[in-house]
């Protein structure tokens, strides 16, 4: 078991300067360097993991890297990578007549079309690393792929603006 316990409450804590809370973590701190990048060192640990496993013995790896999630932190080989989305990558941006929403909805008015389209965007550079460690989690699993359940899970959706709602 291994998990990221940030230095500080402040901007990139989950992704620089951090170091492993668990058993038995690597006595290691990370800061702010491009190879200390959370997601990366995650996936590293978790290919260590299945390489350091005797094949012949079943295993259990739940990786969980903390990407997506805020601040909007994509590793630095992927930023600035993705296209700025347009808004029509996000339905209903900015709706403009929401008399057929509730009350709540009704009172939230317009969102920032730009920043939404932004924030989607950066999400999608994060997701790229995050893509990356999984392929070298498949990749690590060699004949292993063969007898391998693999799972994928996500907390919940993120609303950038649709129908004007924004946040989880």
């Amino acid at each position: 078991f291994l998990a990221i316990n940030p230095d500080q409450a402040g901007k990139d804590a989950a992704y620089y300067n951090w170091q492993w809370a668990g058993k038995n973590p690597p006595d290691v701190h990370y800061g702010s360097s491009p190879n200390d990048y959370s997601t990366v060192q995650a996936g590293g640990q978790a290919v260590r993991f299945i390489q350091e496993s005797p094949e012949t013995d079943p295993l259990l790896l739940y990786f969980s890297p903390y990407s997506v999630h805020g601040p909007m932190t994509p590793a630095p080989a992927d930023e600035g990578t993705w296209p700025l989305e347009p808004a029509r990558a996000i339905p209903a941006l900015s709706e403009d007549d929401t008399s057929d929403k509730p009350r709540w909805i009704r009172n939230n008015g317009q969102v920032g079309e730009l920043k939404q389209r932004e924030i989607l965007t950066t999400q999608h550079e994060m997701a790229m690393s995050l893509d990356d460690q999984v392929g070298l989690i498949i990749d690590a699993l060699g004949p292993r792929l063969d007898n391998t359940v693999i799972v994928f899970m996500s907390d919940n959706g993120y609303m950038l603006g649709s129908h004007n709602i924004t946040g989880k």
